[in-house]
């Protein structure tokens, strides 16, 4: 049951995080950084937990679009999307 709040209310700050970015009140700099931190995508050999990885998969489905529109969130979907497919061999 705690598991289960823990990981909703996980999602729901990914969804509000994804407006704020929509409303343009976070860069996408700064998206490009949480998704990568959640990703862990400087720390090759550690894996993130479940309900990290459906995290990013919720805030991308949000402002994927948006983000893949700009220079920096180009960049950043790039790093995250190799590292999710390092994942998946794994």
């Amino acid at each position: 049951f705690l598991r289960k709040k823990k990981k909703d209310r996980c999602l729901a700050n990914m969804k509000f995080i994804g407006h704020l970015f929509l409303r343009s009140l976070l860069t996408a700099r700064i998206i490009g950084q949480i998704i990568q931190e959640l990703a862990m995508c400087d720390a090759a050999d550690k894996f993130p937990a479940e309900h990290i990885l459906e995290c990013i998969c919720e805030l991308l489905n949000s402002i994927g679009y948006t983000l893949d529109s700009m220079p920096a969130g180009k960049e950043a979907i790039k790093q995250v999307t190799g590292r999710l497919m390092d994942l998946k061999q794994r």
